[in-house]
C-alpha cells in the first residue's frame, strides 16, 4: 500500500465534498489505479467522508468495497429499525459450518 496514494484519494474526496459539487450527504466514490501496478484504490461507503478500500487487482477492490457498501447501507436500514443486534457466536458458527457443507458438496445437476 502506497500511503503517498492512499492520502492522494482521501484528500480528493475531502476537497469534492468541501466544493459542494455533491449532495450534502456526499455519497459517491473516487478511485485511482496505482501506476504501474494492477492495484486500486478508492472510497466506498455511504459517503466520501467514508473508508478506503484497496487490494491486489482492481476486480477484488470492486468486491470488497461492494462487500462494504453492503455492509453500511446494512447497518443504516438495521438502524432504521431500531439498531443492529449482533447475532450469537453459537449461531454465526453454525451458519459457517452450513456454508462450508454447501461449499463442499459442490455444485449438482438434477
Amino acid at each position: 500500500m502506497n500511503k503517498n496514494l492512499v492520502d492522494e484519494v482521501v484528500g480528493a474526496a475531502a476537497r469534492v465534498v468541501a466544493s459542494g459539487a455533491i449532495s450534502a450527504n456526499g455519497h459517491g466514490n473516487i478511485s485511482l489505479r496505482v501506476p504501474g501496478a494492477e492495484e486500486m484504490y478508492f472510497t466506498s461507503a455511504p459517503s466520501l467522508r467514508g473508508v478506503l478500500v484497496f487490494h491486489r487487482t482492481a476486480e477484488l477492490a470492486v468486491l470488497v468495497g461492494g462487500v462494504v457498501e453492503e455492509a453500511a447501507q446494512a447497518a443504516i436500514n438495521a438502524q432504521v429499525l431500531g439498531g443492529p443486534v449482533e447475532i450469537p457466536g453459537d449461531m454465526r458458527a453454525a451458519a459457517l459450518q452450513r456454508a462450508m457443507a454447501f461449499d463442499t458438496a459442490g455444485t449438482k445437476n438434477a
